[in-house]
């Protein structure tokens, strides 16, 4: 049951037990702040969608000023246009490795990477 579900029950309880003032006030100010939240959601959502376009338009600058940065704190960057490039990139890069050390990655799940170095022993 939702909140607003859930107020109006208590509501309704308080109407039908005569301590429906209190009540009354409870729900205004829930309800209220209910439809503030929405508001902010809608609001939070449309310029969520305004940076993302934005962000999209600006594609190439963007990885440009990502690959310079990172070169620039001294990372070796290569960018691979599949992600079976990027896996064999990888693997000749750890090659010869006897511990790997990675952080937390959704990229690395979504290629598989780890099943394949566990692979290679």
């Amino acid at each position: 049951m939702g909140l607003y579900e859930e107020t109006r029950e208590r509501f309704e309880r308080g109407m039908r037990s005569g301590r429906a003032d209190t009540l009354k006030v409870i729900a205004s100010v829930v309800l209220s702040r209910l439809r503030e939240n929405q508001e902010k959601l809608g609001r939070m959502k449309e310029r969520y969608r305004r940076i993302k376009e934005g962000a999209v338009e600006r594609l190439e600058e963007l990885v440009e000023q990502a690959r310079d940065s990172l070169r620039a704190v001294g990372c070796e960057v290569f960018e691979a246009r599949k992600g079976e490039e990027a896996v064999r990139y990888l693997l000749d890069q750890l090659e010869g490795e006897g511990v790997v050390v990675k952080s937390k990655s959704n990229t690395l799940k979504e290629l598989d990477l780890l099943e394949r170095l566990e692979g290679r022993g």
